[in-house]
């Protein structure tokens, strides 16, 4: 409920970091980012299940999550569900997100979407006093 609406609506560039490691690492995605807009979502995984839960789903490193932060960024998408592995107790993506401040969007239904430059309206319901709440995430060309 006290959230800047602005990070969540604005650019967005849908960036493919499918891989077969289970971490993204910076490197892998740095070749898209040149003249990115602040919102990036990741394209972790070819989902086809999306109502299934996806074992061992790729997630992103929390060194890449630092570098996306100190390059400016201030929401990160993913189309899995979590930043961090299924398996994680420390959370270290989601501790990098906390301390720069960033938001983080998970679950996105992206396997459609070409990846490139979009505008995203990913409005959470303003529910008091939680740190988390629903979006309906819509991209526009």
């Amino acid at each position: 409920d006290m959230l800047d609406l602005g990070d969540f609506i604005g650019p967005a560039r849908v960036i493919d970091a499918q891989g077969t490691s289970p971490l993204c690492g910076y490197e892998e995605i740095a070749s898209a980012l040149e003249g990115a807009p602040p919102r990036l979502l990741f394209k972790l995984m070819d989902l086809s299940d999306e109502l299934g839960w996806p074992t061992g789903f790729r997630a992103l490193a929390p060194e890449t999550v630092e570098r996306l932060a100190l390059r400016g960024t201030r929401l990160i998408g993913v189309d899995v569900p979590s930043v961090d592995p299924e398996t994680s107790k420390e959370l270290p993506s989601h501790m990098v997100c906390r301390r720069h401040d960033l938001r983080i969007v998970e679950n996105l239904l992206l396997a459609d979407v070409v990846p490139g430059d979009y505008e995203l309206i990913a409005l959470p319901l303003k529910l008091r006093g939680l740190d988390a709440a629903p979006v309906r995430a819509v991209l526009r060309r």
